[in-house]
């Protein structure tokens, strides 16, 4: 594949050149890596997170792949930080020439891959932003975008076959080279739909990584009675049910997340429909996105119905609404009753 070179060494060596004072998100797989990095991106602008996207391959311009807070950067821009970058690797080249660096050990220069990686890293540096959405190009391990320093998360999507010459001719070794993303003491989230022995390579890679991690603290749980495939499937479901029934409502329950971060977690879905439009489904002209509200309080699905049925007090005072209740587990509760019978006097 022209431009790409499997080799760390290059990277490593060019990342002395930047400071990556920013939180890194890191994102591997087959299918559908390239939407979740631009949904988290999404998300991130709709919670004011100022962030940077870099995803592969670009459209029209090398510059369309680098994007801070949804926006590519100008073309001025790149290629004054592409400059920047060739000219601190041509000095530690011309250092490695006057020194003793034996010529077996005089690195080759950055791929292009390399040097656009490089070029999105030295943006998000320039840009100061909070959190870098970083898309894999090829495999996972030794691809020049793991050349990170740091991780807040790791992501590892659906694994197909998916250039079998250099990463393997099976899945499991393809998904060997995608787990290579994994980072110590870093969350891995992966697509639990992957087949079992992707998944066990996986669970294989994670213990093998943590070390320490006991077995119990990997869990890949199956969907029970009254779950739907995924969280947005239930935010559509929900959206639907108000979009159609005037007495209905919509919360969106979940209190603080377990690692702090700025939203909880009924608002980060509220967050994730909105970036994607779903509320467009709701009918125009029409007060069905005013009964779509938040509560921030429940910490577990036991206590969503509670706390979302006292957000619902404090703001309706009609009888028998239908209420869905999105949970951060994937429940979708739906509760219809007279508010007589149970409301406090």
């Amino acid at each position: 594949m022209k431009g790409v070179s499997l080799n760390l060494q290059r990277m490593a060596r060019a990342m002395g050149s930047v400071s990556q004072s920013w939180e890194a998100i890191h994102v591997a797989g087959t299918n559908g890596k390239g939407s979740i990095c631009t949904y988290l991106s999404a998300l991130c602008q709709r919670s004011n997170i100022r962030n940077g996207l870099f995803t592969s391959p670009y459209l029209v311009e090398p510059r369309d792949a680098i994007k801070i807070d949804g926006v590519p950067i100008l073309q001025r821009n790149y290629a004054r930080y592409r400059q920047q970058i060739l000219d601190d690797q041509a000095l530690r080249t011309a250092e490695d020439g006057q020194g003793d660096v034996p010529t077996s050990r005089v690195l080759a220069p950055l791929t292009e891959f390399e040097l656009v990686t490089m070029t999105a890293f030295t943006a998000f540096d320039d840009a100061t932003i909070d959190m870098g959405i970083v898309e894999v190009g090829l495999g996972g391990r030794l691809d020049s975008t793991n050349a990170l320093r740091t991780k807040k998360v790791t992501v590892i999507a659906k694994i197909g076959l998916d250039h079998q010459k250099m990463l393997g001719e099976t899945l499991p070794e393809i998904a060997k080279e995608k787990a290579g993303i994994m980072m110590a003491n870093v969350p891995c989230v992966v697509d639990g739909s992957n087949p079992p022995e992707v998944l066990e390579v996986f669970r294989q890679h994670a213990l093998g990584v943590a070390k320490g991690l006991d077995e119990s603290e990997w869990l890949i749980a199956d969907f029970q009675a009254g779950e739907t495939p995924t969280f947005v499937d239930h935010i559509k479901a929900g959206l639907q049910c108000i979009g159609e029934n005037h007495n209905a409502v919509l919360v969106f329950s979940g209190g603080p997340t377990r690692q702090e971060t700025r939203l909880s977690e009924a608002q980060s879905y509220a967050n994730l429909a909105s970036a994607n439009n779903y509320f467009g489904i709701l009918s125009t002209g029409s007060d069905t996105t005013s009964r779509v509200f938040i509560e921030e309080q429940a910490l577990d699905s036991y206590h969503n119905v509670l706390f979302s049925i006292i957000a619902f007090w404090r703001r309706y005072d009609e009888l028998g609404l239908l209420m869905g209740i999105a949970t951060p587990s994937g429940f979708l509760y739906t509760v219809s009753y007279s508010m007589a019978l149970i409301r406090p006097e």
